[in-house]
């Protein structure tokens, strides 16, 4: 027989019947009422492999043995039945399972058996279970190692079972991305041992690079490390089970595998490392808008898959792919609207650290509700949803354009409210789609195709700029922008926002006159009398 299993603990059946006589006390009843009694089926060894030894695609030789399995089937729907193992002493019951996942188990297992039951090569049924990466699956131990992954995912949407030939690659390459999230959370600096040595290199640069005194940076802040909530606050607690609340969970058909799918679309596929990239983006935003509509309005109209990427930057919408994931989506969306194109990564989680470390500021949920001429783009971790699935979105003009669950691409109201709530938000680049306010008639600049060099302000009138501010500026308060503007020849000035966007209001007090553009500014109007 081609797939063997060793013997089990010699008290191992009779811990498993008497727990089911006590724990399925239904199916004892029935069977003694004349009904099928409750079969065990011969034991699987269990094996554990911890996060420390997924260091290399060689992990196997260091999965132990934790005990054994046993499939229970009879009337009523198949469970499992799992004994510990102890290296001194009598084994002992652990756990009785049944569900989706008991499920899972027993198709794994009769899959494995049609496949490679008269297989010419030897193989030794195993159970690896690998915990702190949400993965288990049937191995078949052998010359060539065969998987069948049995990881659950949300209720409904359960892929067919298959083969899963690139499990090891996958175990390795989401253990790597665990660990260095890990390591991030534990080298975030803590703000009251830092804040003294920061404050001071904050006002030694902003002096350098504003020309101001040190007693006009009274109200330098800072962020919260890693694009996350302020220090001190909490983050964002992890969201109940519901689909509204887990845009990128699939529905049913929308995910080949879904081990696999949520793999892609956490850690996406591999790829060549990021160039650096400035730290705001200049983003065609109509080409972007128009790689949406192509999506939405194709034949067949692509549609969401958890896993699914686009091929290359010339990939016809409907023609070269039908379905596309969130971050598949995302990196597509900014590499048609950038040039040359971005080295965006793939994966919602690898790009978000991607976002951090190219040193893209942070931003808020909240913020994202303006429509300030700013395109953000925001992450929801996969810790956070009831799927183990992150999500990314770009927003502009307070909405989305993103690629979700049930639908595909599409764009939506961004409401900072529900899943959006617990999103880390960063600004990513200016809109250079930007088309002005109905409460704005009269735009003298906008950051569209090519900003004028030259603009004109009159004496009296009063005006609206939006400024996305760069580099030390972020930290300077809102004060010191009033000054700055007042030193220009402004009057009346209101300043309003925090970090990167501020809006201005002011009148201005000199002659009529023509001056250039400034670079900060992403859009100014009139305001009407």
């Amino acid at each position: 027989m081609a797939i063997t299993t060793p013997p089990g603990p010699a008290l191992g059946t009779q811990i498993v019947g008497r727990a089911v006589n006590d724990l399925m006390a239904d199916r004892a009843a029935a069977a003694v009422a004349g009904g099928a009694a409750p079969q065990v089926s011969q034991p699987i060894p269990r094996y554990l492999v911890k996060l420390s030894d997924l260091t290399d695609v060689n992990f196997l030789a260091k999965a132990v043995q934790i005990g054994w399995r046993y499939l229970i089937v009879g009337a009523g729907p198949v469970a499992v039945a799992d004994v510990k193992q102890v290296q001194s002493g009598a084994p002992s019951f652990d756990s009785l399972i049944h569900g989706d996942f008991a499920d899972r188990v027993a198709q794994a297992a009769d899959l494995a058996a049609r496949q490679y039951g008269a297989h010419p090569d030897e193989f030794e049924a195993r159970i690896l279970e690998i915990p702190s990466i949400y993965l288990s699956a049937l191995w078949l131990r052998g010359r060539r190692d065969v998987f069948f992954s049995t990881s659950q995912g949300p209720s409904g949407s359960q892929p067919p079972l298959q083969e899963d030939p690139s499990f090891i690659l996958r175990a390795v390459r989401a253990a790597a991305a665990k660990r260095d999230a890990m390591q991030r959370v534990n080298n975030m600096p803590n703000p009251e041992e830092t804040g003294l040595q920061g404050a001071v290199s904050v006002l030694i640069k902003a002096a350098l690079s504003l020309n101001e005194t040190a007693r006009q940076l009274g109200e330098v802040k800072r962020d919260a490390p890693s694009g996350g909530p302020a220090a001190g606050q909490p983050g964002p607690a992890p969201l109940p089970a519901a689909s509204d609340n887990d845009p990128a969970a699939p529905l049913a058909g929308e995910a080949d595998d879904l081990s696999t799918g949520r793999d892609l679309a956490n850690f996406g596929e591999p790829t060549a490392g990021a160039a650096a990239t400035p730290a705001l983006l200049t983003l065609d935003m109509g080409k972007v808008r128009a790689f949406l509509q192509a999506c939405m309005n194709s034949t067949p109209r692509v549609t969401y898959g958890l896993g699914k990427k686009i091929p290359s930057l010339s990939s016809v919408p409907g023609r070269d792919f039908t379905q596309v994931d969130c971050s598949g989506f995302v990196r597509q969306a900014l590499r048609l609207g950038t040039s040359p194109p971005v080295a965006f990564p793939d994966g919602s989680v690898v790009q978000h650290d991607w976002v951090d470390k190219q040193g893209f500021a942070k931003s808020t949920p909240a913020a994202a509700l303006q429509s300030d001429g700013l395109v953000r783009i925001a992450f929801l971790r996969p810790q956070d949803t009831s799927s183990h699935i992150g999500h990314v979105v770009l927003i502009s003009g307070a909405r989305t354009l993103e690629s979700h669950g049930g639908v595909g691409p599409d764009s939506r109201a961004w409401t900072a409210t529900s899943w959006q709530a617990s999103t880390f938000v960063y600004v990513l680049a200016r809109d250079t789609a930007v088309a002005g306010s109905d409460a704005m008639p009269r735009t003298l600049a906008l950051a569209g195709a090519a900003p004028p060099a030259t603009f004109t302000v009159q004496h009296g009138h009063r005006y609206r700029a939006t400024l996305a501010l760069e580099g030390i500026e972020q930290f300077a308060g809102n004060a010191m922008v009033e000054g700055k503007l007042q030193g220009y020849g402004f009057i009346n000035v209101h300043v309003t926002g925090s970090g990167v966007t501020r809006v201005a209001e002011a009148s201005w007090n000199g002659p009529d006159m023509t001056g250039q553009l400034d670079s900060r500014i992403v859009s100014v109007v009139e305001i009407p009398a």
